[in-house]
């Protein structure tokens, strides 16, 4: 089975050509499943454009939300964005809407969730409590601005890991299903970390980049044999040992403009 991984597209028209020249290169490479992480477009418009784009790759596709995908910029707030409207785009464009839904074939699930970020990834070397984090989030971070659910990040970020452990729990116990691929948007392991000594700025926002209790959700299903993420557009590639199995993790390089996908033949 031939799975292909792809996140932060960040659809704008002014990289039309290019995403859709990386979605062509997609399509070649025959795969049994597309899975999309989330920051598939900005505004709800460039989020139908790269969802349309992917229906040039002809095998199920299954898709996640991002940050960015939940802004609220007119119209919509990011409640109605994640819950709604969302949902509705990706069945409408024939895609697995992957925040309520597995998806399972020849005895491989695949099981995701945005994850959000709660903090678990913060720099020790700074003091911070999570309401402080929550507070000045606005200086740093565009999602400070522009996400406007009635909820704080850490109950965010709980909330969507509770519905995830369910539909995980719902592959583990299921006999007809092996193995398990695991997809976020944030990253859910130190080993996906970026640290940078000395830069305090990156190390401060480093607090909204991870969800380190996410990882620990996933590591007790013995299933799970890969984790895929995005977000952090820093290419990260590494194995997880628990006491049950190893798992490989990969977070894909994408950036602005410069898409990239994960491959995995199984």
């Amino acid at each position: 089975m031939r799975i292909v991984v792809t996140s932060d597209t960040h659809y704008h028209p002014r990289w039309h050509v290019v995403l859709t020249d990386f979605v062509k290169r997609i399509a070649a490479l025959n795969p049994d499943c597309l899975i999309i992480a989330g920051d598939v477009g900005e505004r709800v418009e460039g989020f139908m454009a790269m969802l349309k784009l992917f229906q040039l790759v002809d095998c199920p596709r299954l898709l996640l939300s991002g940050n960015h995908d939940l802004w609220s910029r007119g119209g919509y707030d990011s409640e109605k964005l994640f819950t709604e409207v969302l949902p509705e785009l990706a069945h409408q464009h024939g895609t697995v809407w992957l925040e309520t839904e597995n998806w399972v074939y020849d005895g491989i699930g695949i099981c995701g969730t945005n994850g959000w970020y709660d903090y678990s990834g913060r720099d020790p070397s700074i003091a911070l409590t999570a309401s402080q984090y929550f507070a000045q989030k606005r200086m740093v971070m565009a999602d400070g601005e522009f996400i406007n659910w009635l909820w704080n990040d850490v109950e965010v970020a709980r909330a969507m890991g509770d519905a995830f452990s369910q539909r995980l729990r719902w592959l583990d116990e299921d006999e007809g299903v092996r193995q398990v691929i695991v997809a976020t948007h944030v990253p859910c392991f130190t080993e996906a970390i970026e640290r940078r000594p000395g830069d305090f700025t990156w190390n401060l926002t480093n607090a909204y980049f991870y969800n380190l209790t996410l990882g620990q959700r996933i590591t007790a299903s013995n299933k799970v044999t890969h984790v895929f993420s995005g977000h952090t557009h820093i290419g990260k590639h590494s194995k997880i040992f628990t006491d049950a199995q190893t798992i490989e993790m990969r977070v894909i390089p994408a950036d602005y403009g410069k898409p990239a996908y994960a491959l995995i033949d199984l």
